[in-house]
C-alpha cells in the first residue's frame, strides 16, 4: 500500500486523473469487475463527461453500493451515492430519489444522525408525496426511536401512515376503535388457516407495502413510549392488512405483535399464542428471514 501511495503521488496530477479514469472505463467492460471500476471512478467522478457515460457511471456506483450494503460496508455506501448523486441529471427524479433514501439508510447506518437528518430534509423538500418518501420515513421514525424521541416518532409514522391511506385515528379515538380492531384478528384466526395463507396470492401493491414498513417501524416508538393503546391499534391494523388485502413477509413482524395486544389488553393468551403460530408457519414454509425470526422470537 505504501509503495502504491508513494507510486500515485509521484504522478503528475492531470496525469493521475486521465489514468484513472482510463482504468475505470476498461474495467467498467468487464461485467465483474463493476465494483472494482466504481471505486476507480469515484475520485474522477467530475472528470466525467457526456450523458451516456454518467448514466452509465451512476448504475456502476450504484451496483457497488448494493454490494458494500450486504457485507455492512455503509461507509462506502455513502461514498458511492455521495459520487453518483454528482452525475444524475436534475429531471431524473426517480433515480435521485432511490439514491437519497440510499444514501439516508447508509448515514443512518453508520450513527451519523445528524447528516442523516440533513439528508431526510431534503428528500422532504424534493419529494413531495408520501409513496415517494416512505422508504426515508421509515429509516427516519427508527432514527428519531434510537434517539428516545418516541413521541415524535411515532407522529412521524402515523402521519406518514395516514398519507399511504391507512386511516390511523387520532390519539384520543384509538381506545374507542380497538374493539373493531380485534375482530380482525379473531375473524382473521377463525375464517381461515395456514394452508388458505399459503393459497393467497401475496400483497404486491407498492402502497400497502410502504405502509407495512412503516408499521415496523413505528411500532418500537409505540412500545416504548409506552403508548399500549397506539401500539395494539397499529399491530391490529397489519393484522387487518394481511386479513383484507393478502399475506406479506412485510407484515409478518408487525402482525406477529398483535398477540401482545391480546395478552396485555384482553388477556387472551390462547389467541396470541395461536396467532404467533399460524405467523410463524407461514414464513417458516416461505422460508422468509429474518421476518421468521422475528415472528419466532415473539
Amino acid at each position: 500500500d505504501r509503495i502504491r501511495e508513494a507510486v500515485l503521488r509521484g504522478l503528475d496530477p492531470h496525469r493521475r486523473v486521465a489514468l484513472q479514469l482510463a482504468m475505470a472505463r476498461q474495467l467498467a467492460q468487464v461485467p465483474e469487475l463493476s465494483a472494482v471500476a466504481a471505486e476507480q471512478y469515484l475520485p474522477v467522478v467530475d472528470a466525467v463527461d457526456g450523458i451516456a457515460e454518467r448514466r452509465q457511471v451512476v448504475r456502476l456506483l450504484r451496483r457497488a453500493a448494493d454490494q458494500a450494503a450486504l457485507v455492512g460496508d455503509h461507509a462506502l455506501v455513502n461514498a458511492l451515492l455521495v459520487a453518483a448523486l454528482r452525475l444524475i441529471e436534475p429531471g431524473d427524479t426517480v433515480t435521485l430519489n432511490e439514491v437519497y433514501s440510499g444514501r439516508h439508510a447508509a448515514l443512518f447506518s453508520l450513527g451519523r444522525l445528524d447528516e442523516a437528518d440533513e439528508v431526510y430534509r431534503t428528500i422532504v423538500r424534493l419529494f413531495p408525496f408520501a409513496m415517494q418518501r416512505a422508504e426515508a420515513t421509515a429509516v427516519q421514525v427508527m432514527s428519531l426511536t434510537y434517539r428516545k424521541r418516541f413521541a415524535e416518532a411515532v407522529v412521524l409514522g402515523t402521519e406518514a401512515l395516514r398519507a399511504l391511506g391507512v386511516a390511523v385515528p387520532e390519539a384520543d379515538r384509538r381506545a374507542d376503535e380497538l374493539d373493531h380492531q380485534f375482530d380482525h384478528l379473531y375473524r382473521w384466526l377463525g375464517q381461515t388457516d395456514t394452508v388458505d395463507d399459503l393459497a393467497r396470492p401475496e400483497i404486491t401493491d407498492p402502497t400497502l407495502l410502504a405502509a407495512s414498513h412503516l408499521l415496523n417501524a413505528v411500532l418500537p416508538a409505540a412500545y416504548l413510549i409506552p403508548d399500549p393503546v397506539t401500539h395494539a391499534w397499529l399491530s391490529l391494523e397489519a393484522v387487518r392488512l394481511w386479513l383484507e388485502h393478502g399475506p406479506s413477509r412485510t407484515l409478518l413482524g408487525p402482525a406477529g405483535i398483535a398477540a401482545f395486544a391480546a395478552i396485555a389488553l384482553r388477556g387472551d393468551y390462547a389467541t396470541g399464542y395461536r396467532a404467533l403460530r399460524r405467523f410463524l408457519a407461514w414464513g417458516e414454509a416461505r422460508g422468509y428471514e429474518p421476518e421468521s425470526s422475528q415472528t419466532r422470537f415473539l
